[in-house]
């Protein structure tokens, strides 16, 4: 079962689906626009880039989009929170950080409904373009509009928790002294979409497509198939899904390198005699690299980009940025060019979001890009997961009935089952402690506003950080398997069986309660961990048993290491392993405790834990 399983998954890039619409009213790849033919755009954009040369980038540029803004439309300042060093153009100052807003108002609308354009204040490029795209939208009064448009230039700071502050204060609903101080003006009731479009440069031929969120979360695909239609009627190339991780994996690529050069042929034709009985129809669009690179992004997400925190409140969104690729065909040779292509794509795809006047219902919510254009839903998804925890499961579940029967010592021997069950709470229950451990450290030292002395602090605080939390997790791990060993009744023969049965009793639940929602989860544990604590045998069972697990287990960890680690070990930056993992962990306490990322979670109540009885089966 579990062979089949996996032989499933690996079919997934050749089942998956082309990408399509579902909701008619998105249909917009053959609307005109206007914005890029306008020529006022184009001086605009020139005025205003030549108007920002002269502005000392330590000052910010807040004042700058007031001047411009104050006498055509809306335009409100948030001051934000925390006083903390923020970036501009690469020049670091420590000043008080401010969004800037304004409404982009639609005569025939009821201001009950609107769209977002978000734009990072720091970088020069992208307060030029966005303000270029207000002022000739402000020209025109396009009659399409019937929702208003909210504009966000907001301070990019780590984790764009500047983002996250404006939209806490925009849904912020608490009645309290707090209330004004903390309300956003002018308002403009839901906001249905968002887009962040992000320019660091002003020179780029290339989009860069963003749209993981954190925990999986993904916005509806029919906004993301609307969304890339538009950008290439607009002759824009894209890319997605990266950074590229797994590609950059020298042990991926000789293995891939290898099955595309031997076995392509044969299994392609296999795939077309086979799926047919199923009624599949092979897609050889789809990239196995490509499937693996989606399932990365959605377990990592996206927690420093804005369109996370619109996605965590029910926006469906999406971040681009403007790259420079060499390789890259030119569609655009100048700024002539290329700004009045920016300005009608930002037309194009505001207009057609503008159109519909549902919530986006009819696409999918969870699914898995394995090209650009096609995906795999959870509809696939689900079953080859259910079908290897069943493989892991009944194996064991069967040796403990035929125990049972044919074991008089083991069936008479309940204590043992009682003291395996004991183990696995209080390892889940350490899992658990480990998890809140950050929030105590934090309490001890005395940091209370954790947006300002963590998140956006100084390095030497997440460092201590990242250090105590390793410390301490080596030395709660040991000491438990220490004092269980020591506490617990001797002769415990089938202690190390009934902790396996234990884990195999649980963990199957709680990897198939997420498959639906964090399938890149319940992938990784079913075919890596489980894997793994499958060979642990007691050295009881015999010298002989006991070196095959060994061997069994280094192989495989060998393997997952390789495979999930392999890119971070050949392109270390001349970074020790133990610099590399205290990076890691680092990174996944910070997403945590930041945005609420669940790796960390994961870490501690998955993997962890399955560490912790492995190694309690072994030296039972």
């Amino acid at each position: 079962m579990i062979f089949l399983g996996i032989l499933w998954i690996l079919t997934f890039p050749y089942i998956s689906r082309n990408v399509f619409t579902s909701e008619n009213a998105l249909n917009g790849e053959f609307l005109e626009t206007s914005f890029g033919k306008d020529a006022y755009g184009y001086s605009a954009y020139k005025t205003i880039q030549e108007q920002l040369k002269s502005i000392d980038p330590r000052q910010g540029y807040r004042d700058f989009i007031l001047q411009r803004l104050a006498s055509k439309t809306e335009v409100y300042i948030q001051q934000l929170k925390n006083k903390k060093t923020w970036s501009v153009d690469d020049v670091s100052q420590l000043s008080q950080g401010n969004n800037v807003y304004a409404y982009l108002r639609s005569p025939q609308g009821y201001g009950n409904e609107c769209n977002l354009l978000a734009m990072p204040i720091n970088h020069k490029p992208s307060v030029a373009i966005g303000l270029a795209f207000m002022e000739v939208f402000l020209k025109n009064q396009p009659k399409w509009q019937s929702k208003d448009i909210l504009v966000l230039f907001y301070e990019e700071n780590n984790y764009a928790l500047s983002v996250k502050e404006f939209l806490d204060s925009y849904f912020y609903q608490e009645s309290s002294k707090d209330f004004f101080s903390k309300r956003i003006e002018g308002r403009c009731g839901y906001i249905r979409q968002a887009y962040t479009f992000v320019f660091q440069e002003y020179e780029f031929n290339k989009l860069s497509v963003f749209a993981d969120g954190k925990n999986s979360e993904l916005p509806d695909i029919d906004f993301y198939d609307t969304s890339m239609k538009v950008i290439g009627k607009n002759n824009f190339a894209y890319d997605f899904s990266l950074p590229y991780y797994f590609r950059k994996n020298p042990y991926i690529e000789r293995a891939s390198s290898w099955a595309f050069k031997n076995m392509r042929d044969w299994y392609f034709e296999a795939l077309k005699q086979i799926l047919p009985l199923f009624n599949f129809q092979v897609n050889t669009k789809g990239s196995f690299l490509q499937m693996i690179e989606s399932i990365k992004n959605q377990y990592i997400g996206r927690p420093h980009m804005p369109h996370t925190h619109f996605i965590s409140h029910g926006i469906h969104s999406m971040t681009i940025k403007g790259t420079y690729d060499p390789k890259q065909k030119q569609a655009f040779s100048n700024d002539r060019e290329r700004v009045p292509s920016t300005l009608g794509l930002f037309e194009h795809l505001f207009r057609v979001i503008d159109q519909l006047d549902e919530q986006l219902h009819a696409g999918f919510y969870f699914y898995i890009f394995t090209s650009k254009t096609t995906f795999i839903s959870n509809n696939n998804f689900v079953y080859p997961i259910v079908l290897i925890l069943v493989g892991y499961f009944v194996p064991i579940l069967i040796d403990r009935l035929e125990k049972q029967e044919h074991d008089e010592e083991y069936a008479k021997d309940a204590q043992s089952m009682r003291v395996a069950l004991i183990f696995t709470l209080l390892t889940y229950a350490i899992g658990y402690f480990i998890l809140l451990l950050p929030g105590f450290y934090m309490e001890f030292k005395g940091i209370n506003d954790q947006v300002s002395d963590l998140c956006l602090g100084p390095e030497s605080i997440k460092r201590n950080l990242t250090d105590f939390m390793l410390l301490s997790i080596a030395g709660i791990v040991i000491t438990f398997l220490v004092v269980f060993k020591t506490l617990q009744p001797k002769n415990m023969k089938y202690l190390w069986f009934n902790v396996k049965y234990s884990y195999w009793l649980l963990n199957p639940v709680f990897s198939g309660s997420l498959v639906v929602y964090q399938f890149s989860q319940s992938l990784l544990h079913c075919v890596f961990i489980f894997a793994i604590v499958s060979q642990a045998t007691y050295i009881g069972q015999g010298m002989i048993k006991f070196l095959i697990s060994v061997a069994m287990m280094g192989v495989m960890i060998a393997f997952v290491g390789l495979t999930l680690f392999g890119t971070l070990i050949i392109h270390n930056d001349g970074k020790t392993p133990l610099q590399i993992l205290q990076g890691l962990v680092q990174e996944t306490i910070l997403d945590y405790q930041c945005v609420g990322s669940n790796v960390w979670s994961y870490i501690c109540l998955f993997y962890l834990t399955s560490f912790i009885m492995m190694a309690k089966i072994i030296t039972n």
